[in-house]
């Protein structure tokens, strides 16, 4: 499952989805889950992780501070306990700069 291919309609998600759409291990989504505080995901009786949209969304940021702008761990939680409006704006504007992208790369197809 790729980025683009992410179903918006669903309201939980597994660990299996949320590792190859950040392209990320299992294993790396259960460790941020103990270093990044407001990432709690409900697990079934049998230990089953069900991600919600919640935490879909602090996962972009975790995953945008960690593997895309390379920020230690540390100073990825960090920012996002102290500096969550910050990043709430600076996200805002990168998903309105892939999509500006995107829309342009369609159109240059097209041409």
């Amino acid at each position: 499952m790729q980025k683009k291919d992410f179903p918006s309609h669903k309201k939980f998600f597994s660990i299996g989805e949320l590792s190859t759409y950040f392209d990320v291990t299992p294993s790396t989504l259960r460790y941020w889950e103990k270093e990044f505080k407001g990432l709690k995901p409900n697990k079934s009786p049998g230990g089953t992780r069900f991600y919600s949209r919640d935490d879909f969304e602090l996962l972009t940021k975790i995953h945008n501070l960690v593997k895309v702008k390379k920020h230690q761990v540390a100073a990825a939680v960090r920012l996002i306990e102290n500096g969550e409006s910050i990043i709430d704006e600076n996200f805002a504007m990168v998903e309105k700069l892939e999509k500006l992208r995107d829309f342009l790369i369609q159109l240059k197809e097209k041409l």
